[in-house]
């Protein structure tokens, strides 16, 4: 599981919530539990761009509230570091998986589990060990 952490502060009637890794991502509520029940949604649009502008996921840092990245989008980040790392493209990805270029970008990709079960047992053999 990955753990963002977030930043709260009261603004007016407001609740604002700041992403100190992702400084792109607000989000906000009228309580303290709407606010980060609304920021575990937050951070994936900032990721998705980031993943698409190919720039750079960061590491969570520490500091408490945090919220959770939902579990099935995990697997996708981490392709995404590994491929970063190993400097595999899209393209070269899925010419070894035997995929279309379409299917890689989809945010459908990894929908299910049972889908992502599937495709990590192609993946593994074709970038290497995830870390």
């Amino acid at each position: 599981m990955l753990h963002y952490p977030v930043k709260l502060t009261t603004e007016g009637e407001f609740i604002l919530v700041d992403f100190p890794d992702f400084p792109e991502a607000h989000t906000f509520g009228e309580t303290r539990e709407e606010a980060l029940r609304r920021a575990s949604d937050a951070p994936l649009t900032v990721i998705e761009a980031y993943m698409k502008d190919r720039q750079r996921l960061p590491q969570p840092s520490r500091g408490k509230p945090t919220v959770t990245v939902p579990p099935l989008t995990v697997p996708k980040i981490e392709l995404y570091k590994a491929m970063q790392q190993k400097r595999i493209t899209k393209a070269e990805l899925g010419r070894r998986l035997g995929w279309h270029i379409h299917r890689l970008t989809a945010s459908s990709m990894f929908a299910t589990l049972p889908a992502w079960t599937d495709s990590s047992r192609r993946f593994r053999p074709l970038i290497g060990d995830w870390k």
